[in-house]
């Protein structure tokens, strides 16, 4: 099995681990931690994705970035997949950082929700472009992918974008 098939894999299964955990912290009533868990489930998923297109990120906002340029725009998954990602992000942080933070029953149960669905495009699309064919290409037409992760350069610009390389 190629290495970006069996990583990818391996973050497919991580993400639906994250999200048995956060649909195990609602039922426990802890809906801070269950919105945390249930972005680190589609933080996952997006960066099995992106596996196979050999790209990842150090940060957060770059995996988002990556995520949006080379499959939201390219419709390998849809806008509403980029969105949910986004929004995510920001109740995770308010859930995480934010004093006096208040997340109900409901929106923990929405994100949750939305974390299933986010995961089932993912799996969709790992599964339908005939083993990752057409998600191989990397955003500057190269296809091989070389051993280990670098951090490197995105437009020009310093940042914790790389590609991976197997």
């Amino acid at each position: 099995m190629e290495p970006k098939i069996e990583l990818a894999k391996y973050r497919l299964e991580d993400a639906k681990e994250k999200l048995c955990s956060a649909e195990m912290l609602l039922n426990s009533n802890s809906f801070k931690d269950s919105v945390s868990r249930s972005y680190y489930a589609m933080f996952s998923a997006a960066r099995a994705l992106l596996a196979m297109k050999c790209l990842d990120s150090s940060k957060h906002s770059g995996i988002i970035s990556l995520f949006n340029h080379h499959l939201v725009k390219t419709g390998i998954v849809g806008k509403r997949c980029g969105r949910i990602l986004a929004k995510a992000k920001t109740v995770r942080e308010k859930s995480d950082y934010g004093d006096f933070t208040v997340v109900t029953k409901e929106e923990a149960n929405n994100q949750i929700e939305e974390a299933r669905e986010f995961i089932q495009e993912v799996e969709i699309a790992l599964k339908t472009n005939d083993r990752g064919r057409d998600l191989m290409e990397s955003g500057n037409g190269q296809t091989s992918c070389f051993c280990g992760y670098f951090p490197g350069h995105f437009r020009g610009k310093k940042s914790g974008l790389g590609v991976l390389r197997y």
